[in-house]
Order: structure tokens, then C-alpha cells, then sequence
């Protein structure tokens, strides 16, 4: 904080071009792989359709749907929006965090659909354990989101005047 004027320096408020190529960045790799997603469950849902899969694999349908397509989507964009619309930042507490929820994100993602998908044609307790270790990086990765919203809105308060939440003005 300025002396005697309770009001915090520029630095603090404005992140430098840098941390908001990053940020940028990140939230563009989220929408992205969100994108492909979305147009890897649209050909699923037409080859089911169609009937060009032997085995409807339904269930993997859906959940490249909401996981892949929703999931990644909204978090691309809470980590543009959230900071701003409810911590009165323009940054996120850790960057590296959310870049490495990105990563967890795609390889959690990645692992679960493929075995989801193998699951169909041989049933296998490898498929199965490989299942859950993809589901924990996915489980992981929303931790690391919730953690790293949870501090910038805590960072958010605690630069607050009397720590009260943001400043109202």
C-alpha cells in the first residue's frame, strides 16, 4: 500500500504484458482443446448415427461432450473472467498452476476416453486400472483449478481495504 493513502501501487493492479500473454495463452489452449473436442464428439455422434461404429460407444460420446468439450471450454474462460468479475483482480493467483491444470486436464482427459473406448471391445482390469489413474488426473486437475481460483479470491480480499473483500468504489 502508498503511504497514507491506502491505496495499493500501480504494480500490484496491473500485471505486465508478460503475465497477461500467459494468462492469454493458457485460456487459449483451454478453448482450443475444448474446440477439438467438441468436433471430435460431433463425428462420434455422427458415425453413431450412422451406424459406422460396430459398438456405440455412447458413453464415451458423452463424456468427450461435457468433459471435454464444456469442462475445458468453461475453464478457459473462468480463468479470463473469474479473476475480475469476483476478486476485482486482473490475474490469477499462480499461472504455473493453471498451466499445469491445462496439462493434467489433456492427459487425464486423453487416457480416460481412449480406455473408456478400449473398454468397449475386451474387458480387461488393465483397461479398468488404467481408467481410474486417467480419472485421477482428471480429479487432480479440478482440485488444482479450485485451489488457484480459491487464492485469487482470497489474494483478492486480503488487498482489500480492512480486508473485507474488493474494494467497492
Amino acid at each position: 500500500m502508498s503511504a497514507n493513502t491506502g491505496i495499493p501501487p500501480i504494480s500490484s493492479i496491473v500485471p505486465d504484458r508478460d503475465e497477461l500473454k500467459r494468462i492469454n495463452t493458457i485460456c487459449r489452449r483451454f478453448i482450443l482443446a475444448s474446440f477439438i473436442f467438441f468436433l471430435i464428439s460431433t463425428i462420434m455422434g455422427y458415425l453413431m448415427l450412422s451406424r459406422l461404429i460396430p459398438s456405440a460407444p455412447s458413453f464415451v460420446h458423452a463424456h468427450v461432450g461435457v468433459y471435454g468439450w464444456i469442462t475445458l471450454l468453461i475453464f478457459g474462460v473462468a480463468y479470463k473472467l473469474l479473476p475480475s468479475a469476483f476478486a476485482n483482480k486482473t490475474r490469477v493467483h499462480s499461472l504455473r498452476m493453471a498451466e499445469v491444470h491445462f496439462w493434467m486436464a489433456m492427459v487425464g482427459l486423453s487416457g480416460l476416453f481412449l480406455f473408456e473406448y478400449l473398454s468397449r471391445f475386451r474387458v480387461s482390469s488393465l483397461y479398468f486400472h488404467a481408467g481410474v489413474i486417467f480419472g485421477a488426473f482428471l480429479l487432480a486437475s479440478g482440485v488444482i483449478f479450485v485451489v488457484n481460483m480459491w487464492k485469487t479470491f482470497m489474494q483478492g480480499q486480503e488487498n482489500s481495504p480492512q480486508g473485507k473483500g474488493p474494494a467497492q468504489t
